[in-house]
């Protein structure tokens, strides 16, 4: 987000915001969300007048399907993964936020500079870079090109394996994959702790105490 020094006028569209308070997250308290479904005094949005693109990731039905089809399963989220993308410097005068300290200080206007949650094209716009990450580490990293192309959701990463003793480079190479474009992997959740990578960074969760949400279901790793 950086200060906006152009003029104002009727090319601008300003997004509101809000807080969002969820004090039992695991990683992020307080999220700000963006609605760009929010309608102008012409009664139409952002989102209305955003090019969504073609829907090319699975189906929820599907990938929660091949979710609960694994033996071994792992789940992640790919880390504040549309805030890596920068917007086009023409593109951010339809991003404008309006932020002040306190009430009676003078209004200051911002521009957002990277993708936010709350834009209708997010969805597309972020499986089709990690497409594009998917078929340059294809041969490199099979295992974890494998993932991105069909274990991703969006943001969260459902895959596994069937057999524990097969070697789990699944993982490994994802966090690899990812590291190389800025990502880091959060939340990773496992009903087999060999599934963790070596990375000292990532602690796996897979205390039988442990409940975690995954495809918006409560899932607990470990049985009684």
């Amino acid at each position: 987000m950086s200060p906006y020094t152009q003029s104002l006028d009727n090319s601008l569209f300003v997004i509101p915001y809000h807080a969002v308070l969820k004090p039992h997250s695991s990683s992020t308290k307080l999220r700000v969300v963006f609605d760009a479904f929010a309608h102008t005094s012409w009664n139409h949005s952002l989102n209305d007048k955003m090019m969504v693109g073609p829907t090319i990731q699975q189906d929820l039905i599907t990938t929660l399907f091949s979710f609960r089809w694994i033996k071994y399963a792992l789940t992640a989220n790919i880390s504040k993964m549309y805030r890596q993308f920068r917007i086009g410097e023409p593109d951010t005068r339809f991003l404008i936020v309006l932020w002040r300290s306190y009430k009676d200080y003078n209004m200051k206007v911002f521009q957002l500079n990277i993708v936010n949650n709350g834009l209708s094209a997010v969805p597309f716009f972020a499986n089709s870079i990690s497409f594009l990450i998917t078929d340059k580490y294809s041969k490199l990293h099979p295992s974890g090109s494998e993932v991105l192309r069909q274990d991703l959701y969006v943001d969260d990463v459902h895959t596994g394996v069937d057999n524990i003793e097969t070697p789990a480079l699944k993982t490994d190479e994802l966090i690899q994959i990812l590291k190389w474009h800025g990502f880091d992997l959060a939340k990773l959740n496992s009903n087999h702790a060999s599934l963790n990578s070596n990375d000292e960074e990532i602690v796996l969760k897979a205390s039988d105490k442990d409940i975690t949400k995954t495809l918006d279901m409560s899932w607990k790793p470990q049985k009684e």
